[in-house]
């Protein structure tokens, strides 16, 4: 299964409610045209890096997508 098809069968279990919440998801590609963004974007990715990104970009964006639900979960209470 590619990234694209995986990322698809994710947001396909979610809307089943099959999954609790939603799950994070960074798309990687080498490939660097628009149109390869978009389709991760309509695939369901939440956000798209593009070989070669550097380690700390990566980490930063992980905690950036993963941080605002468990900011609303704190903050509620």
């Amino acid at each position: 299964m590619d990234g694209l098809t995986c990322t698809r069968e994710i947001r396909r279990l979610e809307q089943e409610g099959l999954l609790r919440g939603r799950v994070p998801i960074i798309a990687v590609t080498a490939n660097a045209r628009q149109a390869q963004v978009e389709t991760a974007v309509e695939a369901g990715a939440d956000r798209v890096v593009q070989k070669p990104y550097k380690a700390i970009e990566l980490v930063e964006l992980m905690r950036a997508i993963a941080t605002p639900e468990v900011d609303e979960e704190n903050s509620a209470g």
